[in-house]
């Protein structure tokens, strides 16, 4: 079925892009190959218990605009992700050291953005 982008990919793909949210929104992003190497690496090593699977550090939809030189004009609507401790699963796989930025800097190498 059809699904909408969301406001990454419309930030990297789009020629015009609107967004009804503000530029100082803020989000966390993972890559799904990351969520599944942990969900395996867990299995098999019988890890149990709760963990926060989430970059080191969230990122502004603004800075996404400047690093990657797009023109987007903004809303108002503010959207921010709290602040996420993910310590615990990043001590046992450092993948989730990465940033935000580092996240979204991979998933456009992975999918050929």
């Amino acid at each position: 079925g059809y699904s909408r982008k969301n406001s990454l990919l419309r930030i990297l793909q789009d020629k015009e892009c609107v967004l009804t949210l503000a530029p100082e929104s803020s989000f966390n992003y993972v890559l799904h190959s990351d969520v599944l190497e942990f969900i395996k690496y867990a299995l098999e090593k019988d890890i149990i218990g709760i963990y926060n699977l989430a970059a080191s550090k969230n990122i502004q939809l603004k800075e996404v605009a400047e690093i990657y030189n797009k023109e987007v004009k903004f809303g108002s609507y503010y959207y921010k992700t709290g602040d996420i401790d993910n310590s615990k699963i990043s001590s046992i796989f450092p993948i989730f050291k990465k940033t935000s930025e580092d996240n979204i800097k991979r998933f456009i190498e992975e999918e050929n953005i």
